[in-house]
């Protein structure tokens, strides 16, 4: 906040052994774990605290390797723009911008005595490839009269979602009959520091399988569907929470006179992290001569 800046007692008695001072901060706090792809912003201000203009003042901020810059925006004030209420009224400031690579540079052509400027560099995390979580730290200096200053190292931490996927089968033979019911329960874990916001979970299950009833719930709120091989439940899993997924079937009459049958099932999971499957479950459906399956009138898949 540029107005708790200026008049921060600690800042300027600081500001004593130092011509321009200068600090960052971050809009995120360290145990604010930020989203792979948010935005966030470091803001940099730079105050003269001399009897005398200062020009030509170099600012430098070194953006970790981990963000990519989204744009930049500058404002000025001094202790004259603190009205009655405490509220600053600062003004927008064009300052000469200098992008290369991670490395961004201002030049503020003069800062007046008791002048401070607030530059705020508007980042955006990028996407984590090799960990869930990483911990960056970010630096500014000022250049001015020869003497670089270096502001306070900021740390955050960016992170990605993080799930742990599983499947079981109530049945847990190798051979299924014709007729058989059993049970698939999914479980999908965020074992990760930040939701999980727009999951997707799929599961085309075997058309060798009637699917019965699907029952899901994230935490204890429980939800039902229509029975359907083409499964797709989009949600959100909160930190610590699991989202359970039980699909009961029901082996089907295999077609064509067939005698057994190898049939697979797995579940793909959609976040933004990326795409996971969890494990693949196998059964062999085994011709049962004494098994006589229902027509169900409105099921098409069998025609």
């Amino acid at each position: 906040n540029l107005t708790k800046a200026i008049e921060s007692n600690e800042l300027k008695n600081e500001l004593t052994k130092a011509k321009v001072k200068i600090s960052l901060s971050s809009n995120k706090e360290y145990n604010e774990v930020i989203p792979q792809t948010e935005e966030f912003t470091y803001n940099i201000i730079i105050t003269n605290n001399i009897e005398e203009a200062q020009k030509n003042i170099v600012v430098t901020f070194n953006m970790p390797e981990e963000l990519e810059l989204v744009n930049t925006k500058a404002e000025t004030a001094s202790l004259e723009d603190i009205d009655e209420n405490g509220e600053i009224k600062a003004k927008t400031k064009n300052i000469p911008t200098n992008v290369n690579g991670n490395n961004i540079t201002f030049t503020i052509n003069q800062l007046a005595t008791g002048e401070s400027y607030i530059i705020y560099v508007n980042t955006k995390a990028k996407t984590l490839s090799e960990t869930y979580e990483k911990e960056i730290s970010a630096v500014a200096k000022v250049t001015a009269d020869n003497v670089t200053t270096s502001s306070d190292e900021v740390m955050n931490i960016i992170a990605k979602e993080e799930l742990k996927i599983t499947q079981t089968a109530s049945n847990t033979n190798a051979y299924i009959k014709e007729g058989e019911n059993f049970k698939y329960t999914i479980t999908v874990e965020n074992t990760g520091k930040i939701d999980a916001k727009k999951v997707v979970i799929k599961d085309k299950v075997p058309e060798e399988l009637k699917v019965n009833s699907i029952k899901y719930k994230v935490g204890t709120k429980e939800q039902e569907r229509l029975g359907t091989n083409d499964i797709e439940i989009k949600t959100t899993i909160p930190v610590g929470e699991t989202l359970t997924l039980e699909i009961e079937v029901l082996a089907r009459k295999l077609k064509n006179g067939q005698t057994e049958k190898e049939i697979s099932n797995y579940v793909e999971v959609e976040s933004l992290s990326g795409t996971q499957n969890s494990n693949t479950i196998k059964h062999i459906i085994e011709v049962d001569p004494d098994y006589v399956e229902q027509e169900d009138p409105n099921d098409n898949t069998r025609r």
